[in-house]
């Protein structure tokens, strides 16, 4: 069965949007990578984040094509936002449609972007984990590499490279996967819990529903 765009069913669920055209006269959009943009007009900008998903890093493989393809998406059809959250830096995070087609969600199917997994938690991302497994399988964008690393990985070694760091040395993390489960267990665990590395956490699960599926019970301490 073929799955069904998530987008129009969030936006349908709330009333507030925000179509481009009521931001001024002449909007100008300005790509920043894959997962963020911001909107000029002759009433200021405003800078979107795209809620529940992360592109790679300017200097990651891909960060071109990812960025490319949010450039395309976002010049079709009437633009509407609707919010989620806004950041620490003051970005409007929120589900972005183009002529009805839901721009998150178009950018995991094509393997250009990652579920963002400690902030997506809609139940719509269940969704978009299961396009990011298609993408995959299928080796599309970003998942035809051998290794991919999550850009969220990827900023964490920069900080622990960098020169403000407290040690100075690079983080090491075993294994690329989000989620390890004990094998004995039977329980998973998320990349921050302090048993994802234990002895016998040697399954590997790419999304949350994969680990469902295979059995796993979710950990109580880091509740992925």
């Amino acid at each position: 069965m073929m799955l069904r765009s998530t987008c129009l069913a969030v936006i349908a669920a709330f009333l507030i949007l925000l179509p481009c055209s009521g931001w001024g006269e002449n909007p100008r959009i300005d790509v920043k990578d894959g997962d963020s943009f911001a909107i000029r007009t002759s009433h200021g900008e405003k800078e979107v984040r795209l809620y529940g998903v992360d592109a790679p890093e300017w200097d990651q493989d891909f960060s071109e094509e990812s960025k490319a393809l949010l450039t395309r998406l976002l010049s079709r059809g009437e633009l509407k936002i609707e919010p989620m959250d806004v950041d620490q830096f003051g970005r409007t995070v929120g589900v972005v449609t183009a002529d009805g087609r839901c721009l998150n969600e178009e950018m995991v199917r094509a393997g250009l972007a990652w579920v963002f997994t400690r902030y997506c938690h809609q139940p719509f991302c269940r969704q978009w984990y299961r396009l990011q497994e298609e993408a995959r399988t299928a080796g599309r964008g970003l998942w035809s590499a051998k290794n991919p690393m999550p850009p969220w990985e990827y900023r964490r070694e920069e900080k622990a490279e960098s020169p403000g760091s407290k040690t100075g040395e690079k983080t090491v993390f075993s294994g690329l996967a989000p989620y390890h489960g004990n094998t004995s267990s039977r329980v998973f665990h998320e990349r921050d819990c302090d048993q994802y590395n234990c002895k016998r956490c040697t399954a590997n699960f790419w999304t949350r529903d994969a680990a469902l599926r295979a059995g796993y019970r979710p950990c109580k301490s880091c509740n992925p």
